[in-house]
């Protein structure tokens, strides 16, 4: 099947059609995006974005983006900016003041918690020391009645001197 000549060139012209108008949406495409990109960054800088849009669209990207640059931002973003990091600051401020008064609790529980344990230990010391104390007052009274039994007991070599012994073993050698 054969295509006539005339339908060949109609397809060809439309093709070229096609292309043309690819090409044009191209070029107005990257005509505007570059404004849209000077309207989203005057917007950043605190400025009315439309209208930075279209002084872009006509006075060239370029030359928008220079005087926008040159201009920087506005009185208002500047006081957005101060409130906002004044906002910042405040919730800084707050998160440290938890975190002090978290770490003051806790310094707090292990200073009482050290403290128990050194009252425990002293309670200890003292009752055996009192214990000690007890068991040494204990131990002198009984040497105490022990001396005493022993100055009122004669002394061996002076038994033998009182009582007659029959046990001469002693006298024995070994």
């Amino acid at each position: 099947m054969m295509i006539p000549e005339e339908t060949g060139l109609q397809l060809e012209h439309i093709g070229q059609t096609i292309v043309f108008v690819l090409i044009i949406l191209l070029i107005v495409l990257i005509i505007l995006l570059f404004p849209l990109l000077i309207s989203k960054a005057a917007r950043n800088k605190g400025r009315n974005g439309l209208l930075w849009f279209f002084f872009a669209l006509f006075a060239t990207p370029f030359v928008a983006g220079f005087f926008l640059l040159v201009l920087g931002d506005s009185k208002h973003k500047w006081e957005r900016d101060i409130i906002q990091q004044e906002k910042l600051m405040e919730q800084y401020h707050e998160q440290r003041r938890l975190v002090e008064a978290k770490a003051k609790i806790k310094q707090e529980k292990t200073e009482m918690k050290h403290r128990m344990k050194m009252d425990r230990k002293l309670e200890k010391a003292s009752i055996y020391q009192s214990g000690m104390y007890q068991y040494m007052q204990n131990i002198a009274s009984a040497q105490e009645k022990k001396e005493e039994k022993e100055t009122e007991k004669p002394s061996i070599e002076n038994d033998y001197l009182k009582k007659p012994t029959t046990d001469h073993s002693r006298y024995m050698p070994h």
